[in-house]
Formats: structure tokens, C-alpha cells, sequence
């Protein structure tokens, strides 16, 4: 249920994303020490942003999408 309220505020905030199921994409998982779900990882010129927990992330979508 949490991922899907992540996705569904994405969608809301019209952030473009792509679903990675961390059981199907085992390399991904690793590459990214995923642990836990919903993670959100975000790739800059630094490296990676990863946000855990739904709340979490709707916090990191509100401010990053912020006008």
C-alpha cells in the first residue's frame, strides 16, 4: 500500500518516474543498498538522493516540486 501512495503522489506532482520492482531487479536493489520499500532514488551529478518511507517521501516530492 505505501508504494502505491508514493506513486500516486508522483503522479500527482507530475514527476516523471520509473517502478523498479526490487524483486525483479535484484542488481538495482543492491547497486542502491534498497532495504526497504517504497525507496525513492533520485540520480543528480553527484551520484544518487535515496528517501525511505512514504512519508518521507511525499515530503521530498513537496519540496522538490515546489514552485
Amino acid at each position: 500500500p505505501n508504494c502505491e501512495i508514493a506513486k500516486r503522489t508522483l503522479n500527482e506532482k507530475h514527476v516523471n518516474y520509473e517502478f523498479i520492482d526490487a524483486e525483479d531487479m535484484t542488481d538495482l536493489t543492491r547497486q542502491y543498498d534498497i532495504m526497504s520499500a517504497p525507496t525513492l532514488v533520485r540520480i543528480n551529478e553527484e551520484g544518487y538522493d535515496k528517501v525511505v518511507n512514504v512519508s518521507n517521501i511525499i515530503n521530498f516530492i513537496d519540496t522538490v516540486t515546489r514552485t
